[in-house]
């Protein structure tokens, strides 16, 4: 095995109770930021993971573009998630725009982590509900 991906629906107010502590500051800065509402189902790229020896051959992007794919062939409008990795998060819009869906990186109001001085951002992508 090399890596893994991982992703799947939940509605965006359970996933900010789970993921954020349910603070309400942050919930709010979501909200207001991606348009959205917390009874909206998402589909959560959750996490990627490549091992350390196959790292660096594009394989963790490759995997990302299959998880994108499912979304979108699963008729989800919304695809969220949040990284504090630049680089990953442009990879994540350029593929998204493949399919047709707007993004929007930003940090929420209230989310102090960071890493070595980089915050982690919050990003929405969206699209037209067909139908």
């Amino acid at each position: 095995m090399i890596g893994f991906t991982t992703g799947g629906a939940i509605k965006l107010g359970q996933l900010i109770e789970d993921k954020y502590k349910g603070k309400p500051e942050i919930l709010a800065s979501i909200i207001g930021n991606a348009e959205v509402s917390p009874m909206d189902e998402v589909f959560y790229e959750n996490e990627t993971c490549i091992s350390e020896s196959s790292q660096q051959r594009g394989l963790g992007g490759k995997l990302n573009l299959a998880r994108v794919r499912a979304a979108s062939d699963m008729g989800f409008s919304l695809v969220c998630g949040r990284t504090i990795n630049r680089p990953w998060l442009k990879l994540k819009e350029q593929q998204l725009a493949q399919y047709g869906y707007s993004f929007r990186a930003f940090v929420p109001d209230g989310d102090t982590y960071e890493v070595d001085g980089e915050p982690r951002k919050f990003f929405m992508a969206s699209r037209f509900r067909r139908g």
